[in-house]
């Protein structure tokens, strides 16, 4: 079964918000669902886009020492101004699932851990996600050959895309301004997923 065929994705509707009308489409690869949100798709040259991973904790519930919440209300600003598109992903813990996240966050706290070696303590790599499904929502959307601007701070993503043939040309930071708490959060990104983040 090929990319084509496992993806369902729905007709899109109308969604009005604070940075713009968008475009949005339900889809699910395999077990995975989420919602495409884009705008001005047909504007000439490369089109920006974000793949997204849920957290409710930094987006609905304002964790303190979360970036997620951030990074997604700049990417649909950007989107909102340029056109682009984001793939919102029902990931929670980078692909691991809520419960993990949590017992994961029950051994930091408990232990002085950082993310990845909770993470690797519960029998996890890092960052479990493969975007597969990323790969398949963009395919259908974009086609295989429409340029993509990336935004996103994680080269893994960037590397991902291309070795599943989208024309990924190049990336964009996502920056937000951290406070104290997200800057130490950060700091592991940079140090252990090799994120590429400028926190001076």
């Amino acid at each position: 079964m090929n990319d084509q065929e496992e993806l369902v994705l729905d007709e899109p509707i109308e969604l009005r918000t604070d940075c713009g009308p968008f475009q949005a489409r339900y889809f699910r690869y395999g077990i995975e669902v989420g919602v495409a949100l884009y705008r001005q798709l047909d504007a000439p040259g490369p089109v920006i886009v974000r793949i997204h991973s849920s957290c409710v904790f930094g987006e609905s519930f304002g964790a303190a020492d979360c970036d997620c919440g951030s990074q997604l209300k700049a990417a649909l600003r950007l989107v909102g101004e340029e056109g682009g598109l984001v793939a919102y992903f029902y990931q929670e813990g980078r692909g691991a699932g809520l419960q993990t996240k949590m017992r994961a966050i029950g051994l930091q706290q408990e232990e002085n851990l950082d993310t990845a070696a909770a993470y690797v303590r519960l029998g996890l790599i890092p960052d479990p996600r493969d975007f597969n499904s990323a790969a398949a929502v963009l395919g259908r959307i974009l086609g295989n050959d429409r340029e993509i601007v990336l935004l996103t701070n994680n080269p893994k993503k960037l590397h991902s895309l291309r070795q599943r043939q989208l024309n990924v040309v190049g990336s964009r930071p996502l920056v937000i301004i951290p406070t104290d708490e997200v800057r130490l959060y950060l700091r592991e990104k940079v140090r252990v997923l090799d994120h590429q983040i400028d926190l001076d």
